[in-house]
């Protein structure tokens, strides 16, 4: 994922991708191995300021549209997952986006952007 942010153009971000799953054990509580059940993907983005929503709904647009070029199912785990954006600003106030993937997948297909993205993708 970091190499298509680049590739996209997107200097300020930093990108983690994280396992979550189960430990599976046995009879005798002894830890067999870890099955994943979905990726969550946590990108920060540093920005110049928070107060324009239409501008930061544009550019979560922009890092969702371009992570979602991986597929959900080429990601470890049968879930979708969750994404997570964490806008800070050179001021170091900070806005963080929790939401799962297949809605936020949604709401960009049915033609969302701008302003309402944002305020969707802060729904919980």
């Amino acid at each position: 994922m970091d190499q298509l942010l680049k590739q996209a153009g997107f200097e300020n971000v930093r990108v983690v991708a994280e396992a979550f799953g189960e430990n599976c054990v046995n009879a005798e509580g002894q830890n067999v191995r870890f099955a994943v059940m979905q990726t969550d993907v946590r990108l920060f983005v540093t920005v110049g300021s928070l107060s324009n929503p239409a501008e930061l709904g544009e550019l979560a647009a922009s890092l969702l549209n371009t992570i979602f070029q991986i597929p959900a199912t080429a990601l470890p785990g049968t879930q979708p997952g969750y994404v997570g954006i964490q806008f800070t600003s050179s001021q170091q106030e900070v806005l963080n986006l929790w939401f799962k993937r297949d809605w936020a997948e949604r709401l960009l297909q049915s033609g969302i952007r701008g302003e309402e993205l944002l305020r969707e993708l802060q729904r919980k």
